[in-house]
């Protein structure tokens, strides 16, 4: 492909990006090949699509007679198409076969590596949020709040933390050393651990709470979601609680059928769980409904959310919320109510997939969520020190062993207000 034909297929994507704004009432827009651009710009031109397609043009000469090298016409394709995507919203973007296969794995649950989620210190150190359960990270000794200090003898203040993390990675049965000190220790430990295949679960925390409430924290839905929470909610024994918590809190979402599967465990059968709509009606615009039976109609729920549970989660707690269901305790989810497509694109390198907004989602009483959250039924605001504790902290109400005691003693101690109130409100059905 030659300048000419990319700056040909560049116009193309613009005209039908540009076209439909010179739509009204809802007119189907055109579909035009890029031999097709020019005459339909002359028949119809919206607003600025000629001086668009031109400086695409003109930026595309620039780089063909001026830029320091020699550049691909397929990376200059490539380019263009992903700065159409991050023009659009942040969930808009170009992705590789690559993008496409790890999207797959994480939707399946795996992940490869030594296991251990590790968050930017000061100055760039890695500092280890924790270790998951089992993991080959855990049994190397790796705890919360461990700092690395190297990895395969590299220094981390010698690295950027990005390349620190990208060390530790790597394919299953190879090995990564691993030094780390510890805060209320001197020496440092140093250890090889093997990465390995690493299955991680989205419904996690499952536990009761004072023997009489079941409390369980959906990490984020994927496809397997719906089996994992039923299966969850019978290993709590629900026809012997008074209720169930449902933790939503730093849950960014997923995917949206996953949501609707879970949300019909808890609602009569075609209640409503959502409605999209798109600018394609017979593609985008969709009543979602509960499959139903209700699986436990009889146990109380509660949802947490704070400003990190997000799209599909929202989604969840928006259709138990509005059937009355089950009252929101925490604070104000974060907003994302944009529904993405999968689009296949061919390039001179090979396909390609376009992740494309194409639809609002709302919940059942109408609300549009994108761009103002759901409010909670009962609010608890909450500093992003505590946020950060209580994911750890429910962690260790089931692996204590993850931290050390000084460390685990600290983390418990503080106050999960959000928890306590949706607690007092299944066990005595009176507001907090």
């Amino acid at each position: 492909m030659d300048e000419s034909s990319v700056a040909a297929a560049i116009a193309a994507a613009l005209w039908g990006f540009l076209a439909p704004l010179a739509q009204k009432d809802g007119a189907a827009p055109p579909v035009l090949s890029a031999a097709e651009v020019s005459a339909a710009m002359e028949a119809e031109e919206p607003p600025g699509a000629e001086e668009a397609v031109r400086e695409v043009g003109d930026a595309l000469r620039l780089v063909r007679e001026r830029y320091v090298d020699e550049v691909p016409a397929e990376e200059l394709a490539a380019g263009a198409v992903a700065g159409l995507a991050a023009a659009l919203d942040p969930w808009c973007e170009r992705l590789t076969p690559q993008d496409v296969a790890a999207m797959e794995r994480e939707d399946r649950g795996r992940y490869t590596g030594i296991g251990v989620a590790v968050s930017e210190g000061p100055g760039g150190t890695v500092l280890v949020d924790w270790p998951e359960p089992g993991s080959p990270a855990f049994r190397a000794g790796l705890r919360m709040d461990d700092r690395i200090v190297a990895v395969d003898g590299v220094g981390t203040d010698a690295t950027t933390f990005d390349e620190a993390v990208g060390r530790i990675g790597g394919e299953p049965g190879t090995a990564v050393e691993i030094a780390w000190e510890r805060a209320d220790r001197t020496d440092v430990v140093t250890a090889r651990v093997e990465r390995a295949a690493l299955s991680v679960p989205t419904v996690q925390t499952v536990r009761r709470i004072g023997g009489d409430v079941g409390y369980l924290f959906l990490a984020e839905f994927a496809s397997r979601t719906p089996v994992e929470l039923r299966r969850a909610v019978r290993s709590l024994r629900p026809a012997a609680l008074r209720g169930l918590v449902i933790d939503l809190r730093d849950d960014p979402g997923g995917d949206v059928e996953a949501a609707v599967a879970c949300a019909s465990l808890f609602l009569p059968r075609r209640a409503l769980v959502a409605r999209t709509r798109g600018r394609v009606p017979e593609e985008d615009d969709h009543n979602y409904r509960s499959a139903g039976p209700e699986a436990w109609p009889a146990l109380r729920v509660a949802i947490l959310a704070n400003g990190e549970t997000a799209s599909a989660a929202e989604i969840f707690a928006g259709a138990l919320r509005d059937h009355g269901r089950a009252p929101i305790f925490g604070a104000r989810t974060f907003g994302k109510g944009l529904v993405q497509g999968f689009f296949d694109l061919e390039g001179a390198a090979g396909a390609t997939t376009l992740k494309l907004t194409t639809a609002r989602w709302f919940t059942p009483s109408g609300a549009m969520v994108h761009g103002a959250g759901i409010e909670p039924d009962f609010p608890f605001a909450q500093t992003d020190e505590e946020a950060f504790a209580l994911v750890r902290a429910r962690m260790l109400a089931v692996w204590p062993e993850l931290a050390e005691p000084s460390v685990r003693d600290r983390i418990l101690a503080v106050p999960d207000r959000a928890l306590g109130a949706a607690l007092s409100w299944i066990r005595s059905g009176e507001p907090p």
